[in-house]
């Protein structure tokens, strides 16, 4: 409120003089915004500045996550801090355990070809051979998928591509072939063919046996270019759903126990040569495969944090290109969570 202060001046000489001052006591410019929805704020205060932190309730997280604590300084402008963070305080929306990972994949093939010479030298120019490569590839890598993916998931690969590498030179294709041999030398059974002078191994299970290994004894690849082979790198990335629901955390563990079953049986199916291709004049042999750290993936109109996915909240929408929740503009809005879109303000509103 306002409060007046009167001074009163006199001299010896009866003289006086009255002054007033009226006094407003204002409040500091810093205005707490309202708690977020689904959410809460817990703010003090002292001398210097007002600081605020900010929580979701349990099963709802931030798509606008807070770079840190709110703090605003009672003797400046009113501005909140730091400036990167949403203002008005961002809210919550509801957020979900991940049932879908991603694993970056790299699979290197060596070309053993009877090709003459010249027409080998220009396998990294002949796009039609390297999408015939990526299509093998693919069918290759389902089929076996199916065969171990196991019930309780669904598995898929996307994003595959061939890609020209390094031409193996004498040592290095004899450092290989030693390096698969050892590599296979756990296994029980085998089942002997040639190609090119070198004998390799194949795996002879059950699995061995399908329709997968069409390349048998009777297959003599003989190549025209000395012990030099061509690499072709093929990347995707392999992809695991779970057919349930995931509410738990002991859940998704699992989940992720199971897709990294998954990739020990590729990798077991690539060192016993199940993964090996014959396309043409041409046997392409697995020489490595590799995964990088998995990742989980999130619906349209969702964001990624961690394990989980959190819906884009209200008042925003889901950017297809930027992959993050974008507020709607002036003269649209959008009531729902996980929208891909906002709507156009009705005539005679904003």
């Amino acid at each position: 409120g306002e409060t007046e202060i009167v001074y009163i001046a006199s001299d010896s000489s009866g003289n006086t003089a009255e002054c007033k001052i009226a006094v407003s006591l204002l409040r500091h410019p810093c205005t707490v915004p309202n708690d977020p929805i689904n959410g809460h704020r817990n703010c003090t205060e002292d001398e210097q500045a007002v600081q605020c932190t900010l929580a979701c309730e349990d099963g709802f997280a931030f798509a606008f996550r807070p770079t840190g604590d709110y703090f605003c300084e009672v003797e400046g402008p009113g501005s909140w801090m730091p400036p990167e963070n949403v203002l008005p305080f961002p809210d919550c929306s509801i957020a979900a355990l991940s049932s879908v990972i991603s694993i970056p994949t790299d699979m290197k093939l060596s070309v053993v070809s009877s090709r003459e010479e010249d027409a080998q030298t220009t396998l990294c120019d002949d796009s039609f051979f390297l999408k015939q490569v990526a299509d093998h590839v693919r069918k290759k890598v389902l089929g076996r998928l199916q065969m171990v993916c196991g019930d309780s998931l669904y598995c898929d690969i996307m994003d595959l591509e061939a890609i020209c590498g390094e031409v193996l030179e004498e040592r290095q294709v004899w450092t290989n072939e030693i390096f698969r041999k050892k590599r296979n030398a756990n296994t029980h059974s085998y089942n002997s063919y040639m190609y090119g002078g070198y004998d390799s191994v194949v795996n002879d299970t059950e699995e061995s046996q399908s329709q997968e290994q069409f390349f048998t004894n009777s297959l003599s690849i003989t190549p025209t270019n000395g012990d030099k082979r061509q690499l072709i790198e093929i990347v995707f990335k392999l992809v695991g759903k779970f057919k349930d629901e995931i509410a738990l955390q002991e859940q998704q563990l699992f989940f992720v126990s199971e897709v990294s079953d998954v990739q020990y049986k590729i990798t077991d199916s690539s060192n016993s040569g199940n993964l090996d291709l014959v396309i043409g004049k041409d046997l392409l042999l697995v020489e490595d495969i590799g995964f990088a750290s998995h990742e989980f993936l999130c619906p349209s109109g969702t964001i990624s944090h961690g394990n989980s996915c959190v819906n884009c909240p209200v008042g925003t929408f889901f950017n297809i290109v930027s992959k993050e929740c974008t507020p709607c503009t002036a003269g649209s809005y959008q009531p729902h969570e996980a929208q891909d879109t906002c709507l156009v303000c009705p005539g005679g509103t904003f």
